[in-house]
């Protein structure tokens, strides 16, 4: 299931954005991943559930309050599965 999780489209985007920004909130993320908010919504909750992400919702006084994402010990490590990816891919190139 975490191969599948991993593989969808714009996860790898929102991952590598993670990965280079510790704590990003929900407007960041629409402005660097292509992608309208309902979907990202649903890929966000998604990655939530599996605790891939940690979700944080902080007030920002009568304005809507800020959703923060960022990854958990266990995004971390699903992460690096794109590396190891890498790897295996440029060991045996099928060109």
């Amino acid at each position: 299931m975490l191969i599948e999780t991993l593989g969808k489209k714009h996860v790898r985007e929102i991952l590598d954005l993670l990965n280079f920004h510790e704590r990003v909130y929900f407007g960041e993320i629409c402005e660097h991943v292509a992608i309208n908010k309902g979907n990202l919504s649903k890929i966000l909750n998604l990655l939530v559930s599996f605790k891939i992400l940690k979700k944080e919702e902080e007030e920002e006084g009568k304005k809507l309050n800020k959703t923060y994402y960022s990854l958990t010990d266990f995004g971390k490590e699903a992460y690096s599965l794109y590396n190891v990816e890498k790897e295996i891919e440029s060991k045996y190139s099928f060109e």
